[in-house]
């Protein structure tokens, strides 16, 4: 069933439209700032882990009782759909290339900042810093929106997804002022992320140019310190023989978006035949 679900999620997000009014966060932020208020006192590391597994687990044990039928189904199906990226990545991208063909570098250090963690400001000094950071930062959010999310649904149904999405957000939603608690968080996430990103890097090294595409790959296959978006910026790059012509910017950025649906589509096409033959 779970196959299905992601076959049904993409495709309602791709004829349906805006998943907005399923992906509400204002519970889990009222829910942190009330576990906060009442564990932190006690326990530092429960009050930061509580608000993300509690959730996680009420969804695996309402999904268990309901596994089969076709109000399991629905679960499942809302569930995936909250679990997915935030916000409209394709205007966001399209706002980028907007500002690249108007040369304009300051509206694009803001445009870059969207796609960055906690929308951080880009401490790039020129053109060509700014957009390779936006290369790899807009990489990570396509992987972030659709591959991750598969990966983990299918690995571990609802509860993978779900605790997948609840910790990037606490991040992108800056829920963690504690210096340590968010390098805790971040690490977390690093290995949450650490085999899906090599496995997609792996996809679009096949639909993309595969020779430029795996060296990279390989070179990064066993890196326990880099990050995902960094890894992911040198698979793209790899992939798609970027250049480094100026006119060639709002090009390779639309080219990125091309090759993240081939990678999708190419890693979808695997799951089929894995579930069809194994």
């Amino acid at each position: 069933m779970a196959f299905l679900v992601v076959i049904a999620g993409l495709l309602f997000l791709r004829f349906g439209g805006s998943v907005t009014a399923i992906q509400q966060d204002n519970w889990y932020l009222s829910q942190d700032a009330y576990l906060k208020k009442w564990l932190a006192s006690t326990n530092i590391t429960l009050a930061l882990i509580a608000p993300v597994l509690l959730p996680v687990l009420l969804v695996s044990m309402l999904s268990r009782e309901l596994h089969g039928g076709l109000w399991g189904f629905l679960l499942a199906l809302v569930v995936f759909l909250y679990s997915l990226g935030r916000g409209d990545l394709q205007q966001q991208v399209n706002e980028y290339m907007a500002d690249l063909e108007r040369e304009d570098l300051q509206a694009a250090f803001h445009d870059e900042a969207v796609f960055n963690q906690g929308r951080e400001e880009s401490q790039a000094s020129n053109w060509q810093e700014l957009h390779d950071q936006a290369v790899a930062s807009i990489a990570y959010r396509y992987f972030e929106h659709f591959f991750a999310v598969v990966f983990w649904f299918m690995v571990a149904g609802v509860a993978g997804a779900l605790l997948y999405r609840l910790t990037l957000l606490r991040i992108d939603l800056g829920m963690d002022e504690d210096i340590e608690s968010q390098k805790l968080v971040k690490r977390w996430l690093w290995l949450l992320e650490w085999l899906p990103v090599r496995l997609f890097g792996l996809s679009m090294a096949f639909v993309g140019d595969f020779a430029n595409g795996i060296k990279p790959w390989a070179n990064t296959l066993f890196s326990f310190s880099d990050s995902s978006r960094k890894v992911l910026g040198e698979y793209t790059a790899g992939a798609l023989g970027l250049g480094e012509e100026n006119t060639k910017k709002v090009a390779e950025v639309a080219a990125i978006r091309s090759l993240f649906y081939r990678g999708l589509v190419c890693a979808v096409s695997v799951i089929a035949l894995w579930v069809i033959f194994v």
